[in-house]
């Protein structure tokens, strides 16, 4: 398994240079090199086109449409290949590449190829429950579409909330939280919002997002207040500018 300090002196020699991954403020990976910064853009795009399932060309365009740095697709290509090439030769996995092996997939850098799913659903199994399923990226819901498929599970809890969908980055989509086939409750209270921070989120909301539709949810019965401040302000004035309260 390639993870860790062990993991990054391997990715290291196998690359080029002195490659390490950090923990950025979102909670993501990335990996950093002191000479060459394709080295980990190539890693990074090779880390979103797995978790979204598409060919690394697809998620290199959609940098370039983002104004967003990227490599050149034949120097990623070569950076990807080399790494991939290094695994099969030692028998390595890194963590893609298990939760993919459980879903039936593998990877290559055209896309995603069908494979035998490796491993069995837990036997014990009964109750499956996916917090914030709203984050999704499209290779977790394949995960947990077979662990759902299991002989044995009962029920299956989808927690989540497609206004809350945060993780674009990392290839999260809520499409594929409201496409399973399920039973539907919408939570009637807040428990964290007071109304007035409760009414901006959802005046905001009402501008962002051309399907809003009020769920009718109430406030927490605790009070708050919103303090607006620099570049927020100017942006929550915007979104909320031309919205009725």
């Amino acid at each position: 398994m390639i993870e860790g300090v062990s993991g990054d002196e391997w990715v290291s020699n196998v690359l080029g240079g002195r490659v390490h991954t950090k923990s950025d403020a979102r909670g993501e990976r990335q990996y950093v090199t002191d000479e060459n910064d394709t080295i980990p853009l190539a890693m990074r795009a090779w880390e979103l086109a797995r978790s979204r399932m598409e060919p690394l060309s697809k998620t290199l365009r959609r940098w370039a449409t983002c104004n967003e740095r990227s490599p050149e697709l034949t120097e990623a290509t070569a950076i990807i290949r080399k790494y991939e090439l290094a695994k099969l030769r030692e028998g390595r996995l890194d963590f893609s590449d298990m939760i993919a092996g459980f879903a039936g997939v593998r990877f290559t850098v055209d896309g995603p190829v069908e494979i035998e799913p490796m491993g069995d659903t837990p036997e014990s199994l009964r109750v499956l429950a996916v917090d914030e399923a709203q984050d999704s990226s499209p290779l977790v819901d394949r995960v947990c579409r077979r662990l759902a498929g299991g002989g044995r599970v009962e029920r299956i809890w989808l927690c989540g909330d497609p206004y809350q969908s945060i993780h674009s980055f990392a290839g999260g989509d809520y499409s594929l939280f409201l496409a399973w086939d399920a039973d539907e409750y919408t939570m009637p209270q807040s428990y964290r919002c007071p109304s007035e921070i409760l009414a901006l989120g959802e005046r905001c909301l009402r501008q962002m997002n051309r399907g809003y539709r009020d769920r009718g949810i109430r406030p927490a019965s605790n009070g708050g207040r919103v303090d607006q401040v620099g570049s927020a302000c100017e942006a929550i004035d915007r979104l909320t500018a031309d919205s009725s309260a």
